[in-house]
């Protein structure tokens, strides 16, 4: 949930990055810290208690989050590469 939360708030200062560009900022920080919870999730689906499908959607999920960071950074081979593995 919190990493909803953080990625939304990044777009939205994505629109408004276009005027103020200490926003574009505040949006890669936001985007980290989104990453930074889909990790902890990742890690909490690979116990036993979770189901195969449980761990593969949260593997593709730190992959879209991870792409979206990285395309924010300019990174444009390994934002392809995570968001070709989130299909």
């Amino acid at each position: 949930m919190m990493s909803e939360r953080a990625w939304s708030y990044a777009m939205q200062l994505r629109q408004e990055a276009n005027t103020e560009p200490r926003k574009k900022f505040h949006l890669v920080s936001r985007l980290r810290k989104a990453t930074t919870y889909a990790l902890q999730l990742q890690s909490l689906c690979e116990s036993s208690k979770c189901d195969a499908r449980s761990k593969l959607e949260a593997k593709a999920y730190v992959a879209w989050i991870t792409g979206s960071l990285q395309f924010e950074l300019q990174l444009w081979r390994p934002a392809m590469e995570n968001l070709k593995k989130a299909q």
